[in-house]
């Protein structure tokens, strides 16, 4: 469930500039945090989303267009090692809201952020929670009667008294199927509940369904990729004492792979080593560059002296 939401800007002379925040819970975002969602966007352009984890949170960063110009940063707290399924799924939805609303008013932005988040969180019960449905499928039905629309309005009433807990179901048992790593039946439960979501006409929920099916999908092809990042990470490490021009980059670019497919397996504890390990890799390939520049002056001294 989503703890929190923010939204901010990029300076170029100042850095990340907050507009609004919003949190159910007391933990809001710091300055260096900020900064660091910021650098990585400026670094890590192609990312769907950056993200920084910190003891049990971790805060996603999303890069949304206000017009051609001008660019704004969309920011979401969970407790570390959630998915946030719903958020990436409707994220386009949340983006348009934000771009149609946008007010350099604080008040009115915060007051836009509350909603959306309270909407994200009332759709994750939904998921689980046969009764929220129902309410929202009776003020439908409310709206056919009113428009004297009756065998619609009958069809969505025999409808709604089997379909949200069938939906209720279905979420339960893929959830614990992805727990077990069956990750193919655990598809198929999410894909299940989410046909039910459209028979009812439940569209976000719907999309959010299936962007856990698709999560279940790929998951084990991520791991598979991680696995052979982490195999081709190793043999170049290993080679550190024979190491050659270059080799600490190279060694970079697969710890960022691994990185990559770290997050996407939500593997918080991973990503923390992985970037410990990039920030040793950038300080040794600065010094052997130092050293390698140091070497061609002794070089050149030794020409005049010899």
């Amino acid at each position: 469930m989503p703890l929190g939401i923010f939204l901010y800007e990029i300076d170029e002379s100042f850095g990340p500039n907050l507009l609004a925040e919003y949190y159910i819970k007391e933990i809001g975002i710091t300055k260096e945090i900020l900064k660091d969602l910021g650098d990585n966007h400026l670094k890590k352009t192609d990312l769907n989303y950056v993200t920084y984890t910190q003891d049990d949170l971790k805060y996603y960063s999303k890069e949304i267009k206000l017009d051609e110009k001008l660019s704004l940063y969309l920011g979401l707290i969970t407790k570390s090692g959630e998915f946030i399924d719903s958020f990436i799924a409707i994220f386009d939805e949340i983006e348009a809201k934000i771009v149609e609303n946008f007010s350099k008013d604080k008040e009115k932005l915060k007051s836009l952020l509350k909603e959306i988040l309270h909407s994200r969180i009332a759709l994750n019960e939904k998921l689980k929670e046969p009764k929220l449905i129902r309410e929202k499928l009776n003020e439908r039905i409310k709206d056919l009667l009113d428009e004297e629309r009756i065998q619609e309005a009958r069809n969505l009433i025999d409808l709604g008294e089997i379909i949200p807990d069938e939906i209720a179901q279905s979420v339960k048992i893929a959830e614990e199927l992805f727990e077990s790593q069956d990750y193919k039946n655990a598809k198929k439960h999410y894909v299940k509940a989410a046909e039910l979501a459209k028979k009812i006409e439940e569209f976000e929920i719907h999309k959010v369904l299936e962007e856990k099916a698709k999560t279940a999908e790929n998951y084990p092809t991520y791991l598979r990729e991680r696995d052979e990042a982490y195999k081709n990470l190793k043999y170049i490490l290993c080679e550190i004492d024979f190491k050659k021009d270059g080799y600490y980059l190279q060694a970079i670019e697969h710890i960022d792979k691994a990185v990559e497919l770290s997050e996407k397996l939500d593997d918080d504890l991973i990503i923390t080593d992985l970037n410990e390990l990039i920030n040793l890799c950038k300080n040794c390939s600065n010094l052997s560059e130092n050293i390698r520049q140091n070497d061609e002056m002794i070089k050149i001294l030794l020409k005049k002296l010899i």
